[in-house]
């Protein structure tokens, strides 16, 4: 049996947040380089990513530019930074600009610079050879980030009446595998949370 071949997928980086017990723009701090969504970016970029949107809360122009200065299209999730984040996913997924090509959409939160190359890659694959499944990484037995999601499901996602996205999620057909990169399920919250993934980073 021939491999299945690669897939074309567009990231939806989820980047509406207010950053309330970081006090202060999460996305925008410094990570190698450059930034924490910057280096999410670039990570998706090398996984091979086709087309990327990035949702983010009205008025911040900040993020509006570091978004655009990324090559990421800006989308303003109108609720943001109170609503809930499955707001924001279910607003990336039914984008009405998303290429006719792109077969998947991954969604990632901006917080989580420590995912690699390398495990987009995987989840990619897996996609590519389960198709019509939501594909998501498992570390230590946690469910993380990305997910993988056919677009020949969102229309059942967004009109599934779930509250969360997990829920959403739980209702799908899903495939998984194992993985030990603990950046899949890291994400930034607080300082602390900062400053010890950047140690394990530089470790």
């Amino acid at each position: 049996m021939s491999k299945p071949g690669p897939i074309e997928f567009g990231v939806i980086l989820l980047a509406a947040g207010g950053s309330r017990r970081m006090g202060r723009p999460k996305l925008l701090l410094p990570w190698g380089d450059g930034t924490v969504i910057a280096r999410v970016a670039e990570t998706f970029r090398a996984g091979g990513a086709a087309q990327m949107i990035g949702v983010i809360a009205p008025g911040d122009e900040a993020m509006r530019a570091a978004m655009r200065e990324l090559g990421v299209k800006p989308l303003e999730n109108p609720g943001a930074p109170r609503a809930d984040m499955f707001s924001s996913v279910r607003l990336g997924l039914a984008w009405s600009g998303w290429a006719p090509g792109i077969s998947h959409l991954a969604i990632v939160p901006g917080d989580m610079p420590a995912i690699s190359a390398a495990t987009v890659s995987a989840v990619v694959a897996l996609a590519a050879a389960r198709p019509g499944r939501v594909c998501q990484p498992v570390c230590a037995g946690r469910r993380g980030h990305p997910v993988v999601v056919p677009r020949s499901v969102v229309e059942q996602i967004l009109r599934g009446g779930h509250v969360h996205l997990r829920a959403a999620l739980d209702a799908l057909p899903a495939a998984t595998f194992p993985t030990d990169d603990a950046g899949v399920n890291a994400d930034i919250d607080t300082p602390e949370d900062f400053q010890s993934l950047k140690d394990t980073a530089n470790a």
